[in-house]
Formats: structure tokens, C-alpha cells, sequence
């Protein structure tokens, strides 16, 4: 009873409240199921028209929306605001093409189709991208287009034979890991979060790229079924590959250029190719970049800025140019190719150890230094194939650790060709005290070929020998 008179009162009110006229009360309609949408409008036409799409009813939130088969190009436009779609297909349809309001899919798929987004997909959950057969293409693209995975995954499926690409901004942080087919990436990123190339490729191929060091960047990781290439001036943050790593020709003088700008420790075991004249440059204040990779190719610049290179049992072809600049390090115990450095240290084995490291020649130039470490009878070697040449100001930096008996000879460096030029402050015959012993120095061994250090007694110094001159 009681509830009945609050039920009456509650009339009562409303009835009052409206002028004594009875007011209908209708219930919201309960939301739709999530429907499967098959696109039949025209070219130009709007999301909105219930009639462009079979079932004749407009998109929402969790539906599946189907583009194709299509006999020719169509352009669509989502006037609905942004969607947030189970999944956005493209099958038997080629050159689709989405404007308007962004919108985000737990699937992207191409099926015998190509398909371009030309508007904000700012992920709201993981997507998976799958392109069925090889041509098939996905790309967000400009004007219009946006990827920002927003701390989400992004995951380019197993078994996807075409490319995903990105030519818009692409930005975020979170995860894309490319499983199958090409995850392509055309124009400068500020994706800052972490890029995975399982068993796929993962392509850099844009025209241009921001100096070293001078935007977010990503952290790189290739598995051994995993490739990737750079075809453009590209800059990651981190890489660790145990795949291939290829530095690829894309257009006429314009070749693979990538940049590791971090400064922690970065790997290479798998395999570095250069297929053009491309370069890979380290150049993280403090970064380490260790190669013990197959290295393949005939020409390309392998440049050390500010960052280490540890080649460990690399072979690099001779036609490979080493650049070492700006406080680099190379070091290491494998081979490269011809190569300089300025304002940069060369050091067999890295600091600490000792190793040959062999190069095809060799150009000390002003204010670089070559460390050498001497441990007991061990020591490090510098060979080259052809030649080497000292300029003024290069230093030698020697570390002795242990005693070396009386006569000890040290070749710290080994020339097929000529020796040009000394070490700063030391010249032929010179003796000097490093690690508590006396060495003497020597660039006329092997005919002029080797750089010795002799480990000699502590008496007296001779004097300097005074040529004799021939008289007629």
C-alpha cells in the first residue's frame, strides 16, 4: 500500500509539473547488437546514409565494416564522429580511400585489396593489421592520416603477406611488432616506444630524416627470421639484431643512412648488408655498438660518433670506409675496412684486453689516439693490409700492466705498406717510462713496416747517434 501512494504521488507531480497534461514516458531503446556492414554507396559518400551500407542502417561502436568487392576506386568519408570498430576490411577492392573522422579498429585487413586511411587512428586498444596476399597494401597516409598507438600494440600478423605503412605522422609510445609481410614506415617518426621485428620487415623508407640526435626515436629490436631494412637517412634509439640489418638502395644517390642515437649498449649478431653505398653510424654519447655479425656488401660508410664500436670477429670488405670522429672508440678484434679517425681513439681489444685488429689502412689524423694495452708478453696489434700514416698530434696511449722481461718486443702496429709519420712527443729511438718499465720506441722495424716498443734496462740513456756524413 505504501508503495502504491508514493507511485501516485510521483504521478501526481508530474502531472502538476506539466499543466495537468499526461506526458508519455518512453523508454530508451536498448543499444544494437554489433552488425556486420557491407559498404554498397558511391564513390563520395557519406558513413551517415543508412542506404550506402547492407544492412541498410549507419556504423557504431563495435561493428565490422566491409569494403568490396568493388568494381573500381571509391573515396568514403565517416561523418559519424570517431568510431570504435571490431574491425575495417578491405577484400576484392583496390585504391579504398577513408576521410573525415578518425576512428580506431581492433583489426585492420586487406584481402585482395588496398586500402588508405586518411584520418586520425589514435588507439583506444590493440590493433592487429593483416594483409592477406602480396599486393595487398594498408598505409595511414597524408593529408589527413595519424598512427598514434598511444602505449598500445600494434601487431602485424603471422602469415601477412603485404605491406602496412605508415606515410603520416606516426607517433606515441607502446609496441609494433611486425610478425609477417612489411611494416613500412615513409616519413620522419616521433614514435618514441619500441619496434620488434619478429619474422618479418620492418622498412624505413622515407625521403628524408632530422639531423643525429635531434628527435624521439625508437628502440629496435630484429629476430633471426627478422629484417630490417633502411632505405632512406633513418635514426632509432636502440638496436638489438639478430637478424639481418640491410643498408638498401632505394632512389638514384640516395641510400640506407641509419643512426643509433642511444647511449646504452646496442647488438648486432645476425648479419649487416650493405646494398649500396649506405652508412651506419653510432653516435650516442657513450652508446656501445658490438657487431659480430656477417658483414656483406661493396661499398658504405661505417661511422663512429661519439659512441664505441666493438667488432668482434667481424670481417668488414675493404671497400667499407671507417669514419671515427668526435670522441668515438672503435675496438674490437675483427677486421675493417679502410678507414680514419679525428679526434678519436683506435684501441685493439678495448680498454683493459688486448686483440689484433686489422684494417685495410689507416689515417691517424690530428688529435687522434691509438691505445695500445701491454699485459705481461700479451699485447695489442694494429695490421694493415697496405699502409698507415701518423699525422702531427696523434697520441700514443700506452697501458702496461705486469713486468715484461728485459728485451721484450712489442709490435703494437704492423704495416703492409709504408709507416708515415710519429707519434706526438715520440720519435724514432725515443725512451720513456710507462707501467714502472723503460720502453724504446721504434718505426723502422720489418723495413718500415712495424711499430715496436722494447722493453729495455734501466741505465743510462744513450745519446743520440750522429749520422756520418760521406766525404768526396
Amino acid at each position: 500500500m505504501v508503495r502504491t501512494r508514493v507511485g501516485l504521488i510521483a504521478i501526481l507531480v508530474a502531472l502538476l509539473a506539466s499543466g495537468g497534461a499526461l506526458v508519455a514516458f518512453e523508454p530508451t531503446p536498448p543499444a544494437r547488437a554489433a552488425t556486420t556492414l557491407t559498404w554498397v554507396g558511391p564513390d563520395m559518400g557519406l558513413w551517415s546514409e543508412a542506404a550506402n551500407w547492407d544492412p541498410a542502417q549507419a556504423p557504431e561502436d563495435g561493428d565490422t565494416l566491409v569494403f568490396g568487392p568493388l568494381a573500381a576506386s571509391e573515396t568514403t568519408e565517416n561523418d559519424l564522429g570517431v568510431l570504435h570498430l571490431a574491425e575495417l576490411r578491405v577484400q576484392s577492392a583496390d585504391n579504398v580511400t577513408i576521410t573525415g573522422d578518425g576512428f580506431d579498429a581492433a583489426l585492420l585487413r586487406a584481402d585482395d585489396g588496398t586500402l588508405a586511411i586518411r584520418v586520425p587512428v589514435d588507439l583506444s586498444a590493440d590493433l592487429s593489421v593483416l594483409t592477406e596476399m602480396a599486393g595487398d597494401v594498408i598505409t595511414i597516409a597524408a593529408p589527413g592520416g595519424l598512427l598514434d598507438v598511444n602505449n598500445r600494440t600494434v601487431t602485424v600478423e603471422a602469415g601477412s603477406a603485404g605491406v602496412f605503412a605508415v606515410d603520416a605522422p606516426f607517433a606515441g609510445t607502446g609496441t609494433v611488432t611486425v610478425e609477417g609481410g612489411v611494416f613500412e614506415i615513409d616519413r620522419p617518426a616521433t614514435f618514441s616506444g619500441f619496434l620488434e621485428a619478429e619474422s618479418g620487415v620492418l622498412r624505413y623508407s622515407f625521403a628524408t630524416a632530422p639531423p643525429c640526435g635531434s628527435t624521439p626515436a625508437a628502440h629496435v629490436t630484429v629476430g633471426e627470421e627478422g629484417e630490417l631494412r633502411v632505405l632512406c637517412t633513418a635514426a632509432i634509439a636502440s638496436l638489438n639484431a639478430s637478424g639481418r640489418v640491410s643498408l638498401s638502395e632505394r632512389l638514384v644517390d640516395h641510400e640506407g643512412d641509419l643512426s643509433i642515437l642511444g647511449t646504452g649498449a646496442n647488438v648486432i649478431t645476425g648479419q649487416l648488408r650493405y646494398e649500396a653505398a649506405g652508412a651506419l653510424r653510432c653516435c650516442g654519447t657513450g652508446g656501445l655498438l658490438t657487431i659480430s655479425a656477417a658483414v656483406f656488401g661493396d661499398d658504405g660508410v661505417a661511422a663512429v660518433q661519439r659512441g664505441t664500436w666493438d667488432i668482434v670477429q667481424s670481417i668488414f670488405p675493404a671497400t667499407i670506409t671507417f669514419q671515427v670522429t668526435e670522441g668515438g672508440v672503435l675496438e674490437g678484434r675483427g677486421t675493417a675496412g679502410a678507414g680514419l679517425s679525428f679526434g678519436a681513439t683506435v684501441s685493439p681489444g678495448g680498454a683493459g684486453a688486448t686483440a689484433i685488429l686489422r684494417s685495410e689502412e689507416w689515417l691517424f689524423a690530428t688529435n687522434s689516439t691509438y691505445r695500445a694495452d701491454v699485459i705481461g708478453t700479451s699485447f695489442d696489434r694494429f695490421v694493415l693490409n697496405s699502409g698507415l700514416v701518423i699525422e702531427p698530434h696523434v697520441t700514443l696511449d700506452l697501458h702496461v700492466t705486469g713486468t715484461a722481461p728485459l728485451g721484450t718486443v712489442v709490435t703494437i702496429a704492423r704495416s703492409g705498406g709504408a709507416i708515415t709519420g710519429t707519434f706526438d712527443d715520440l720519435p724514432e729511438g725515443t725512451r720513456f717510462t710507462e707501467g714502472g718499465q723503460l720502453w724504446e720506441i721504434s718505426y723502422e722495424a720489418n723495413d718500415g713496416r712495424d711499430i715496436t716498443l722494447t722493453r729495455v734496462s734501466d741505465g743510462p740513456v744513450p745519446r743520440a747517434r750522429i749520422p756520418m756524413i760521406a766525404r768526396d
